[in-house]
């Protein structure tokens, strides 16, 4: 049995960037709607040879990021810190 412990940084913003990713770690980039990325999501589960997205970029999806989706504009507005939480360190099982 094969275990990984790791932090990975996920930061959520509305920006506009250059990137410069290591291509050693990221295959493809890709700007995507909250519904794109679901079929993303599905399409990875029924053709797991056409596109492979890691489980816990899927887990944080799920947990934050479909929830922050809608309320970005008011987060961002709130100094980056939505009502319903504070600046908070997230540990995922």
């Amino acid at each position: 049995m094969l275990g990984e412990h790791e932090i990975d940084w996920i930061l959520f913003a509305i920006k506009d960037v250059n990137l410069n990713v290591n291509p050693n770690e990221c295959a493809a980039i890709q700007y995507v709607t909250p519904e794109q990325l679901k079929e993303m999501f599905h399409k990875s589960q029924s053709c797991p040879r056409e596109i492979v997205i890691t489980p816990w970029f899927q887990l944080i999806a799920n947990q934050f990021l479909f929830d922050w989706w809608p309320k970005r504009h008011e987060i961002m507005q709130n100094n980056g810190i939505g009502q319903d939480q504070k600046s908070q360190i997230h540990f995922l099982k």
